[in-house]
């Protein structure tokens, strides 16, 4: 048995409110551990973020290709528009991506799932105070990044107009499979669950 929809009919002003408050949960939590280490990367792999966005034009496009790029490709991009110091960068990007997480993640609750916009908001929150998930953000950039697309694509799948619909679900799971192998295999998975369970 599916979920069960509470509301229908959504107010787009009240819609945009939370989703703003489910990105700014997401972001100034996340915000907390770059201000407490001002001159240090968070986490394990972020230095190693860093070696790899500066370099990542000195690997072939094929073997780039056999990758998930997205969120190097991203970073090399604004790293070369703004000029920035690649861990300032990171230390920028870690909240972003967090907030990004947490207002998709409220998407799918809303979208795919068919919950009230209050229940999804707070479900949101307890989401991104989850030691897992806050662990997750700390230098798995591209695990975030491949579960944002991966929420967004899920909810692309069940909500819209075909005519729009189809080009924004194609889209997103293009960005999916470039994001993170992991939300790939999620994204292949979910495209079998059949629509009817869905509001």
């Amino acid at each position: 048995m599916g979920p069960v929809c509470l509301y229908a009919e959504r107010a787009p002003r009240e819609e945009l409110l939370h989703g703003a408050y489910a990105f700014l949960a997401g972001f100034l939590i996340r915000l907390l551990p770059e201000f407490i280490s001002l001159k240090y990367p968070v986490g394990y792999d972020t230095p190693l973020y860093a070696y790899q966005i500066q370099h990542i034009v000195d690997r072939p496009l094929p073997i780039l290709f056999r990758s998930t790029f997205l969120f190097r490709v991203l970073m090399w991009a604004v790293l070369r528009a703004t000029g920035l110091d690649v861990l300032l960068l990171l230390k920028i990007a870690g909240p972003l991506v967090y907030g990004l997480l947490a207002v998709s993640f409220y998407t799918f609750l809303r979208s795919a799932v068919g919950w009230d916009g209050r229940l999804s908001l707070l479900c949101t929150a307890i989401c991104v105070l989850q030691v897992p998930t806050l662990r997750l953000s700390w230098d798995l950039f591209r695990n975030e990044l491949g579960l944002a697309m991966f929420f967004l694509f899920a909810s692309a799948t069940v909500t819209g107009r075909a005519r729009v619909r189809w080009p924004l679900v194609a889209l997103l799971a293009f960005l999916t499979t470039l994001s993170h192998e992991l939300a790939s295999i999620t994204m292949f998975t979910w495209s079998f669950y059949p629509d009817k369970y869905f509001c």
